[in-house]
C-alpha cells in the first residue's frame, strides 16, 4: 500500500454568526481564534496530513499572505480579549453544531470545546446530519459550526466574494457584512490590472483577519 498525500484549496474553519450575540463582538470572535488549539489538533486529529489556516484564502491561491494573521494559540490573549469583550463577566454558553460523519469535525469540536471553556465559553455540541446542518446554516440558525469550503474558481477574489460579500445568500454563513470589503471585491472582480488587484487581495485578507469572522482551523 502506497498512501499519497496531495495538498488542495479546501479551507476547515470555525464559522462564528456574526449577525448574533455575542459573536457580533469582534474582541470575542478575536479571543476565539487565540484559543484555538491548532498545533494539537494538527499532530492528534489530521496527523500530519494538514497545515494551519493562516488566511481566509487557501494557501494554494494566488494572493495568499500567511504573514498577516497574528493568530496563534494564547490562552492567556485570549482571556484579556475576553475582558476587554466586557461581556459582564457570567458564562457565556454557546452552541457549536458539525456534521454527523465528519470525524475530524467532530473530534475537532471536543477540543475547542474544552479550549473555550478555560476562557469562560461554556460549549454544548449539536451534531446534525448534512441536510440539517446545511438548510440550519444557510438560515442563519447557527452561532459556531465547524464548516468546510473549496472554490470552483481558484481565484482569491472569487472565493472571498463567496464567503464574504453581504449579497452573498447561502454561502456566506458567517453572514458578514462590511461595505468596504463589499466595494473592494466588486471593483476588483474583474479589474485587469494585476498589481493593483493582488494590493486589493490583500487588503481583503486584512479586513477579514482582523475583524476574525472566521476561526482560523486547518488546509
Amino acid at each position: 500500500i502506497q498512501v499519497v498525500s496531495v495538498p488542495d484549496t479546501s479551507c476547515h474553519f470555525l464559522c462564528m454568526n456574526g449577525k448574533k450575540a455575542p459573536l457580533d463582538n469582534v474582541k470575542l470572535r478575536q479571543a476565539i481564534n487565540y484559543a484555538i488549539p491548532i498545533d494539537a489538533m494538527l499532530q492528534n486529529l489530521l496527523f500530519g496530513y494538514a497545515t494551519q489556516m493562516k488566511s481566509p484564502l487557501p494557501s494554494l491561491m494566488p494572493g495568499y499572505d500567511a504573514t498577516l494573521s497574528p493568530y496563534r494559540y494564547d490562552i492567556a490573549k485570549a482571556k484579556a480579549l475576553v475582558q476587554e469583550a466586557g461581556l459582564g463577566g457570567q458564562p457565556v454558553t454557546l452552541e457549536l453544531a458539525v456534521r454527523v460523519g465528519w470525524t475530524t469535525h467532530e473530534q475537532a469540536a471536543t477540543w475547542i470545546q474544552a479550549e473555550l471553556e478555560k476562557i469562560g465559553l461554556k460549549v454544548a455540541i449539536v451534531r446534525e446530519t448534512d441536510a440539517a446542518f446545511r438548510q440550519a446554516a444557510i438560515g442563519g440558525k447557527h452561532l459556531l459550526s465547524i464548516e468546510a469550503w473549496q472554490s470552483w474558481v481558484n481565484d482569491p477574489i472569487f472565493h472571498m466574494n463567496a464567503n464574504f460579500h453581504s449579497t452573498s445568500t447561502n454561502t456566506n454563513s458567517s453572514f458578514y457584512n462590511n461595505p468596504v470589503l463589499d466595494k473592494l471585491l466588486t471593483d476588483n472582480m474583474h479589474e485587469p490590472n494585476a498589481e493593483k488587484r493582488a494590493a486589493a487581495v490583500k487588503e481583503a485578507q486584512k479586513i477579514l483577519i482582523d475583524d476574525a469572522v472566521w476561526g482560523f482551523l486547518w488546509y
